[in-house]
């Protein structure tokens, strides 16, 4: 039987703040109520994950403690990276990150079958074909590429706990880049100036790099130009660039 995880990891998998990205925003709303010096002080993704699991040896530096304690108020630092019982964690007694039994040979297939045809136009959820052909595929019959898919929406399954159909959804969109989820943190000042944060989770299910995407945004009343400033990212460098402004309306490419 395997180990049980650390509490922290099912705390954050409760709140859906398992991935790095979420995690990174969550701390640094926390740490600004504590020291704004230490906003972006968050670990480095090799550091977060021996922290889900379980690898880390003692606790954490200081800082990184207080912030936990905050974001987790009512548990200690000590008790966050404690395993967590059965009980508690109200997960089977089995490996947390044992993969749902989805038909992995049908998927590679939808995968195979969608990649070099994707379909075209705007697509929302629960609009994608689904016909496959009926002979399942075999793992080593697929493209490296479909391969490489599969197996990156299978660790999405685990890492966020997703069902069989969400994971069959996404094999059907192969061949585009999906949104996962977008996050808007809003601050007003006292004098009515207004910060606004968007955080974009993608997902790119095509061959290619994505390098640039187009996004606006407008507001109903604004007294000046919008700024339009990329948020600091560990993982990428990000550049803004302007393609059509009005007072109210932007117009931008990431």
């Amino acid at each position: 039987m395997a180990n049980p995880p650390v509490r922290l990891k099912v705390l954050l998998r409760e709140k859906h703040w398992q991935t790095h990205q979420t995690f990174c925003g969550e701390y640094d709303k926390a740490a600004k109520g504590i020291d704004p010096g230490l906003v972006g002080s968050w670990p480095s993704r090799a550091q977060f994950h021996r922290w889900l699991s379980g690898e880390l040896k003692g606790l954490p530096y200081p800082h990184h403690c207080r912030v936990l304690e905050k974001m987790l108020p009512g548990w200690t630092a000590e008790q966050l990276f404690e395993p967590c019982p059965p009980k508690e964690s109200n997960q089977p007694q089995s490996d947390p990150d044992e993969p749902m039994a989805l038909d992995v040979a049908e998927l590679l297939t939808t995968l195979e079958h969608h990649i070099d045809a994707p379909e075209t136009g705007e697509i929302s959820w629960g609009t994608t074909t689904r016909a496959i052909p009926a002979a399942k595929a075999r793992l080593a019959a697929t493209s490296d590429h479909a391969q490489d898919l599969g197996r990156r929406l299978l660790e999405l399954q685990r890492e966020r706990r997703l069902n069989d159909a969400d994971v069959t959804e996404l094999a059907g969109l192969s061949g585009h880049v999906v949104e996962l989820a977008k996050t808007i943190d809003i601050e007003i000042a006292a004098d009515g100036a207004a910060r606004l944060e968007y955080r974009f989770d993608l997902l790119n299910l095509g061959d290619k790099p994505q390098a640039r995407m187009s996004r606006e945004v407008w507001f109903e009343h604004t007294t000046g130009p919008l700024v339009i400033k990329p948020v600091p990212d560990i993982d990428r460098r990000i550049a803004i660039q302007r393609i059509h402004d009005t007072t109210n309306l932007a117009k931008f490419a990431f």
